[in-house]
């Protein structure tokens, strides 16, 4: 169970309405053998069939968003979904009213300068990692002011235990660790084939998603790693 004992994981345990439930299973198995056809599975080698589980178990729980570039302007333009809806996106759509997904939590009136480093013109870095600490204060089912302060704003662990103290009192708190990447020329990853499908029965909008992928600036992605803080810091 997590320290805010809003999280708990399960495993099987040796009990035995457990072990009863595993025999009859075995015994059905077992009874109907001669109705089963044997298939040979070719497995992949262990290191890659964990590669893979680990990928799997990483897209599911991570908020994807892309950031663009319109006139000097940087905005979310795109944000993936991953269904069930995970405690992130449930905490996103808190803070936004309940009605849709936020990113002010992460980037509030600051969106400039928490990119600057990845979408720079000149020399931008290849991956920028932060972790935000986050306060939506909520009255009455209301939000009424979003607090977020970067790890690096704190002066103590100290002053980090008193913001999660006075953020679990009134509405909902989160760590949220934003991994950040730079995206150049990102319409060269269009697929040639389709843009010249797409040119054939629609210039307008082939040239209005060659448009869209040119002013794509940044691709991040969001975690929840508040039990992993709090936990951290004996909460």
């Amino acid at each position: 169970m997590s320290p805010k004992r809003d999280n708990i994981q399960l495993k099987l345990t040796t009990e035995s309405p457990n072990t009863r439930r595993r025999q009859y299973l075995r015994r059905l198995i077992e009874h109907n053998q001669d109705k089963l056809t044997v298939l040979d599975e070719r497995l992949p080698d262990p290191p890659l069939v964990w590669a893979m589980h680990q990928l799997l178990l990483t897209r599911l729980t991570v908020q994807p968003y892309f950031v663009r570039r319109d006139n000097g302007a940087l905005s979310v333009s795109a944000v993936g979904i991953n269904l069930p809806p995970s405690r992130l996106h449930r905490f996103l759509e808190r803070a936004g009213g309940g009605r849709q997904l936020s990113f002010y939590p992460v980037f509030g009136d600051k969106i400039l300068t928490r990119t600057h480093e990845v979408t720079r013109p000149s020399q931008p870095l290849n991956e920028l990692v932060r972790e935000y600490f986050v306060w939506v204060d909520i009255q009455a089912d209301k939000v009424r002011a979003v607090h977020t302060f970067a790890d690096s704003e704190f002066e103590s662990d100290d002053a980090r235990r008193k913001f999660i103290q006075l953020a679990q009192k009134g509405g909902a708190f989160a760590v949220i660790r934003n991994r950040m990447t730079s995206l150049a020329h990102a319409e060269q990853d269009i697929n040639p084939s389709q843009l010249s499908a797409l040119l054939k029965r629609d210039t307008h909008k082939a040239r209005q998603l060659e448009d869209e992928f040119i002013s794509l600036c940044a691709y991040g992605e969001l975690v929840d790693v508040t039990d992993e803080v709090l936990m951290r810091l004996g909460r």
